[in-house]
């Protein structure tokens, strides 16, 4: 697949020659890093069979995540103000496009078991804690993710128990 690096260059104003392949991408996507006035970026390409509402949603979810604090990726709006673009290969094929800004730290693919200390431990376990809460306050039903709702329905304190704040608890134990 060759993409057409120009018109993705212009969504989201990077220069084609700062664009390298990412050497973390997954299997899924095509991944590539670009930088932009000083900060570092993931372009990620997607097959041409990914579903635009799915990625659309994804997107959007991962957004509200990062709004609330959750330990998340930034995903970062192209120069339309969408988190999802189409991009077309030289082959005429249609893929998905997203960028997201590159988190500060290591990717867990570069870390080793012994090489976890007993800080980090503790940084993860904070970290899911967040993202837990902050799942919590989103309702999964407007971006298409059933599990995800039943699963709230099912965490929510009833009326009239204990407030909300206890549910961040888990955020101030130690």
């Amino acid at each position: 697949m060759s993409l057409d690096l120009r018109s993705l260059a212009r969504l989201y104003d990077f220069q084609t020659a700062d664009l390298h392949p990412n050497p973390h991408g997954g299997n899924y996507h095509r991944s590539y890093r670009f930088a932009r006035d000083g900060e570092s970026f993931i372009l990620r390409v997607s097959p041409p069979d990914e579903s635009p509402y799915v990625l659309e949603s994804s997107m959007n979810y991962l957004a509200e995540h990062f709004s609330l604090g959750s330990p998340v990726v930034e995903p970062v709006r192209s120069i339309n103000g969408r988190l999802v673009e189409e991009g077309v290969s030289t082959e005429g094929e249609r893929h998905l496009v997203t960028v997201t800004r590159v988190a500060p730290g290591r990717t867990h693919e570069s870390l080793a078991r012994d090489t976890i200390s007993d800080d980090l431990f503790f940084e993860i376990g904070r970290s899911l804690a967040v993202l837990h809460c902050n799942l919590m306050l989103i309702d999964g039903r407007s971006y298409g993710f059933p599990e995800q709702s039943r699963f709230a329905t099912l965490t929510t304190p009833a009326k009239g128990s204990l407030p909300w704040t206890r549910r961040w608890s888990c955020l101030t134990s130690a």
